[in-house]
């Protein structure tokens, strides 16, 4: 008889200590750089009055962190939870670099 974690597809064994702790980096810290790029990405790029721009990009930045911890667990993999949240997050940071450098801010 085998036992009941070698019968099981990979994605439903138990994670490891690394494994949790990578996750919950990913989502936490992660999470938190995520959501303030895009709060601050957003907050630059709508066209909008400032004061009104400011406050719905917060407003999106305050979803995108509980998203962000969600998808950290839900990733297949923690390397895919890592891309989930720096990727998009590097590129908001480059934006914001590019819209503050012609004015944007």
């Amino acid at each position: 008889m085998t036992p009941l974690s070698a019968s099981r597809p990979s994605s439903f064994r138990r994670p490891t200590r690394w494994n949790l702790l990578s996750r919950l980096l990913a989502a936490g810290p992660g999470g938190y750089a995520l959501g303030s790029m895009t709060s601050a990405f957003l907050a630059l790029s709508l066209p909008m009055a400032r004061e009104e721009a400011v406050l719905f990009a917060s407003f999106v930045g305050f979803l995108v962190y509980p998203a962000a911890w969600i998808w950290a667990f839900a990733a297949r993999t923690p390397r895919r939870a890592w891309i989930g949240m720096l990727l998009p997050a590097v590129l908001q940071a480059a934006g914001i670099w590019i819209l503050r450098r012609h004015g944007w801010g």
